[in-house]
């Protein structure tokens, strides 16, 4: 009788969601198609709402508003406090008459500003992006200095892609 007591409240816990190791090419954690990408790590997690970051790791709000933390390894726990601010950085657009919209920013522990960026298929660098795949949608301009004249871009498939 006690082995099918202990049965019971194994079962009860929730399944930890999948993690697998992929190195985030973006400075900062993102979340596309129902996957959290942390610094060294995937997070499946499909039904997340809103994010916020918190040392190595994000602080999530799940599916039935409960915040969870998930850690730089991927491990998920319960958050018993408020969602930490994330102030919208005060950092202009790079655009040019050719640049797709941006959508968010945030900047990077180290102070580089990340710009999340639609693509636009009516425009040139459309053309180019969806040569290289049928689900590209976004991607991040990342600034290698302040006036952003130097730029990184990582290409980022599916259109669910935040930076909160």
């Amino acid at each position: 009788m006690v082995a099918a007591v202990v049965v019971a409240v194994v079962s009860l816990q929730p399944t930890p969601p999948a993690v697998r190791t992929e190195v985030n090419r973006v400075p900062v954690p993102w979340f596309a198609d129902g996957e959290l990408h942390l610094a060294d790590v995937v997070v499946s997690l499909p039904r997340a709402g809103s994010f916020a970051p918190l040392g190595d790791g994000v602080v999530i709000e799940d599916s039935e508003g409960a915040l969870r933390f998930v850690d730089a390894d991927g491990d998920v726990s319960d958050f018993d406090r408020a969602m930490p601010a994330v102030p919208e950085p005060d950092v202009p657009a790079p655009y040019d008459v050719d640049a797709p919209t941006r959508l968010d920013v945030t900047l990077a522990p180290d102070g580089q500003p990340v710009h999340l960026m639609e693509i636009s298929l009516s425009r040139h660098e459309g053309e180019i992006y969806l040569r290289n795949s049928e689900t590209v949608r976004r991607m991040f301009l990342i600034c290698r200095d302040p006036g952003c004249a130097s730029v990184r871009r990582v290409v980022v498939p599916g259109a669910d892609v935040r930076l909160r």
